[in-house]
């Protein structure tokens, strides 16, 4: 997806938020199989960030520490295109009790809120840990600046919620469909199980023979 958009144009800087543990892997992703150059990658002192780097090309891969720690500069900028790699850092926005956000999930949300990104891709492969508020908080952030497709916290517990909210682990069965109606407004789910039901066009390979003039011969005999 970030590739595409750069294709096309529609992006010049991005922000690819992901744990320590994985910078080297984005960097690795990105330069090896997308081409892509100019990285700045890893915590804000390795960053050397502000400098004098051209806002407007800025293409950074940092941690969640460093967005939180450094809202001053993360937040007062656009951003065409920001992604959040183990997306389930920020599941902790409502709880069943109130507004009681984490660092993490508050600085997320403020950003999309206040438009700070014009394309906003969060990745997770672990969206349900505790109970179903992690979907609701997920899917809050996801939305911004817009509306959260599954509700309000209020009508999300009374109309997705068959339990005791505050442990939150049914959905009505009759709200089934429902909830992943809305969901896919702003999520897209996909399992091992489905992966394997994909369809691929067929290829057909033909083979093409180059004759090579003796010199080229010469040079590839050599090489």
């Amino acid at each position: 997806i970030l590739t595409e958009l750069l294709r096309r144009r529609r992006i010049t800087n991005f922000l690819v938020v992901c744990p320590a543990i994985l910078l080297d892997q984005w960097r690795q992703e990105l330069e090896e199989k997308f081409r892509l150059r100019d990285l700045r990658v890893g915590s804000w002192q390795r960053l050397g960030l502000p400098g004098t780097a051209d806002p407007e090309t800025l293409k950074i891969i940092t941690t969640y520490n460093a967005v939180v720690d450094h809202q001053d500069f993360f937040l007062k900028r656009k951003w065409d295109f920001v992604v959040a790699d183990e997306g389930d850092y920020l599941k902790n926005l409502y709880t069943a009790g109130g507004f009681k956000p984490s660092a993490r999930a508050r600085t997320f949300y403020e950003m999309l809120k206040e438009g700070r990104a014009e394309f906003f891709l969060l990745l997770t492969a672990t969206p349900l840990r505790r109970n179903l508020w992690d979907v609701f908080n997920l899917a809050e952030i996801t939305s911004q600046p817009g509306v959260n497709p599954i509700g309000t916290p209020q009508s999300f517990a009374r109309v997705f919620i068959a339990d005791d909210p505050a442990k939150a682990r049914r959905i009505p069965e009759a709200q089934h469909g429902e909830f992943r109606r809305r969901l896919t407004e702003v999520a897209l789910r996909t399992s091992r199980k489905e992966l394997k039901t994909l369809v691929f066009p067929e290829r057909k390979v033909q083979s093409f023979a180059v004759p090579l003039s003796e010199a080229k011969r010469t040079l590839l005999d050599l090489t």
